[in-house]
């Protein structure tokens, strides 16, 4: 977990349980999500959806990384989101850098709120890169 203020982890509750999470960053006019779990018997009980409505509130536009929608499971998980107000962006060639040394990079899409334009989403990205992914900007 990152010690940098602008990460944040918010744990969904059931009873006492934790039953899943949500980590974003909140970085300059946006919040990136960056990760969403919600453990298998909670799913589809609007735990993920609660999570990032939790976000969503915060006032800042969303952005996160999604597999290409290719089967049911990442056609599904893009619904999802499309089903909370969220974009996937055809307009911006996405590769998320490596995770670490000898890893590869992964072809991913974006998906934003609506309100940002081509140009605020390549702004995010290179702010994620340099803050997430701690790339150096040309």
């Amino acid at each position: 977990m990152s010690t940098d203020a602008r990460f944040h982890v918010t744990i969904a509750d059931h009873d006492g349980l934790d039953v899943g999470f949500i980590s974003y960053w909140t970085l300059d006019g946006f919040n990136y999500i960056e990760h969403l779990a919600v453990e298998g018997r909670w799913r589809r009980m609007g735990y993920g959806a609660s999570l990032v409505r939790h976000v969503a509130s915060l006032g800042a536009p969303l952005l996160l990384e999604a597999e290409p929608p290719v089967d049911d499971v990442t056609v599904n998980r893009v619904k999802f989101y499309q089903r909370l107000g969220l974009t996937l962006r055809e307009d911006v060639e996405y590769v998320q850098p490596p995770y670490g040394p000898g890893m590869p990079p992964v072809p991913l899409r974006l998906m934003t709120s609506s309100s940002m334009t081509h140009d605020d989403v390549e702004r995010a990205v290179a702010t994620i890169k340099a803050v997430v992914y701690r790339q150096a900007i040309p």
